[in-house]
């Protein structure tokens, strides 16, 4: 998992396996994004893997982010490897955050057909 464009402020690129082996790895990426500018963009296009530690980890941080009213949204949610995970761990909801009402849910599934 590298990360790039960090130093450009506001796009988090993400790639390789995202998986409980690099979680303590992913918080730490996904901290600093929080820390830094107030729109934040997690692009997960060239991301191979993903296991329930990092679904946790993104609505962690999407909680974090709305809490602190900032905005943080990812790219590329409809990759297959991140719909798969999503599916298999429970993480497809047709409603809003339960944490912030007013909000639509990270992991809503897109209403298009």
């Amino acid at each position: 998992m590298t990360a790039k464009g960090e130093k450009q402020g506001k796009v988090l690129r993400l790639e390789g396996e995202l998986t409980v082996i690099r979680a303590a790895e992913l918080k730490e990426m996904l901290r600093q994004s929080l820390a830094g500018p107030d729109s934040v963009e997690i692009d997960l296009d060239q991301v191979t893997a993903v296991d329930l530690a990092c679904l946790q980890l993104f609505c962690s941080a999407h909680k974090t982010a709305l809490r602190d009213d900032r905005k943080w949204r990812i790219k590329n949610m409809g990759s297959s490897v991140l719909q798969t995970a999503g599916m298999e761990a429970g993480f497809s909801y047709h409603t809003k955050c339960r944490f912030h009402p007013t909000v639509d849910c990270l992991w809503r599934e897109n209403d298009e057909s």
